[in-house]
């Protein structure tokens, strides 16, 4: 994948940031933005390993909410400084439930429940802070033949794209190389560095970068 990302990927410029300099986290993830994602967040989800509820701290005020950013910001500031300990523990671990499903299914059979993963709330309004300011910024750079990647875009219109790409290849005795990612096993057990790549060709701010790696795990220093 990475190969493929330096071999065929198209190199975006770093996005600015709200004054048009360097995207610089406390300018970009203010107070503003994270009581507007706290308020959008859903109030009956389950917590995570730590407990957090966002409907607790709705709850609790302004006030309350205004320390929990600080401290917040504050912890992830440090460990963009070299105190990688900063980012809380609980941040790297994901719960996982099992529901039943209905008939005809079997509950007797693990294999037949839906499960869950239930990541710490805190760390998803942080991350919702990030996609907001970066993320959906960079979406508009996919090239439309990343159909996969791209909103608006579902399963059967990249299959037929795809189909009628080896169609004419064949006919044509033209060369082809495809690669096909299956998202849903590929981003859990991918090694991080390797998402990197194509996140970086994007133009996504070297914090936003090391940030998501050590959170996730990757990162070298």
């Amino acid at each position: 994948y990475a190969a493929w990302c330096i071999q065929f990927g198209v190199r975006g410029d770093t996005i600015a940031g709200v004054d048009g300099g360097d995207w610089v986290l406390h300018k970009e993830l203010t107070f503003k933005l994270f009581r507007r994602i706290l308020w959008r967040a859903p109030k009956k989800k389950s917590v995570g390993s730590g407990g957090f509820s966002p409907a607790l701290l709705i709850a609790a005020g302004r006030a309350a909410q205004y320390q929990f950013y600080q401290g917040l910001m504050a912890d992830v500031q440090r460990a963009l400084d070299g105190d990688s300990a900063a980012i809380s523990s609980d941040w790297r671990r994901v719960l996982y439930a099992l529901l039943e499903k209905k008939a005809p299914n079997d509950m007797r059979r693990v294999l037949e429940h839906r499960e869950i993963a239930l990541m710490p709330q805190e760390l998803k309004l942080f991350m919702k802070m990030i996609r907001e300011t970066t993320y959906n910024r960079v979406a508009s750079r996919i090239c439309d033949s990343q159909v996969g990647w791209a909103a608006g875009y579902g399963c059967p219109d990249a299959g037929i794209a795809v189909q009628s790409i080896i169609q004419v290849a064949r006919r044509t005795e033209t060369p082809l190389w495809i690669l096909y990612l299956d998202l849903a096993t590929f981003f859990p057990k991918v090694q991080r560095m390797v998402g990197t790549v194509g996140e970086e060709l994007q133009g996504l701010p070297t914090d936003v970068l090391k940030l998501t790696l050590l959170i996730w795990g990757g990162y070298r220093g």
